[in-house]
């Protein structure tokens, strides 16, 4: 057999040769070919791996900074929420004070005449007592009932606005003082 392999013609045994030297270059980079590809696809899988990690820690970090702030934010709006109530309540007070110190006022008031229509010739005096000598300074002493019950009301609303300021100003400063700013009044 060794005989019929050396009377093949020298062509075909080179072709032969060439033939299974393509065919094991073939495979062979075939095989090499399967290897990277697996070899890449761990590759591929560790670093999406490496990278999902990652963006898990940085979540997970990013949601207990916020978990972390939201708590924060909520003990300064229950302690700015208490202390508004606490100005509040004082601000209640002194308005409930205020209505009756004006309610008293006013009661008092039942003890002055009315204006006259007109007196006699015509003229409406200018005083309760135009018999009376004028006194000194403007107490208010002298006026009518109606006069006087306007003036204690318009007092009253004066005051009752101060008091609204005052209890704003007190807001501004306590939510500037748990925020970390100065006091909100004007000079």
């Amino acid at each position: 057999m060794f005989t019929a392999l050396l009377l093949i013609r020298p062509w075909l045994k080179y072709l032969a040769l060439a033939l299974v030297v393509l065919a094991t270059v073939f495979f062979w980079n075939r095989w090499l070919d399967a290897r990277d590809a697996e070899a890449f696809a761990r590759g591929d899988k560790a670093g999406a791996a490496r990278v999902q990690a990652m963006w898990d820690a940085e979540r997970t970090r990013q949601l207990a900074d916020q978990a972390k702030r939201e708590r924060e934010a909520r003990a300064t709006e229950t302690a700015l929420r208490a202390q508004i109530d606490t100005n509040r309540r004082k601000s209640d007070a002194k308005l409930h004070a205020m209505a009756v110190e004006r309610d008293r006022a006013l009661d008092e008031l039942r003890n002055r005449p009315e204006r006259p229509t007109a007196i006699a010739g015509g003229a409406v005096p200018a005083s309760p007592g135009a018999d009376r000598p004028p006194e000194p300074g403007c107490t208010g002493a002298g006026l009518y009932r109606p006069d006087a019950a306007f003036l204690v009301r318009e007092a009253a609303s004066a005051a009752e606005l101060r008091e609204h300021l005052r209890a704003c100003y007190a807001h501004a400063d306590a939510i500037e003082a748990q925020m970390g700013g100065g006091g909100g009044k004007p000079d």
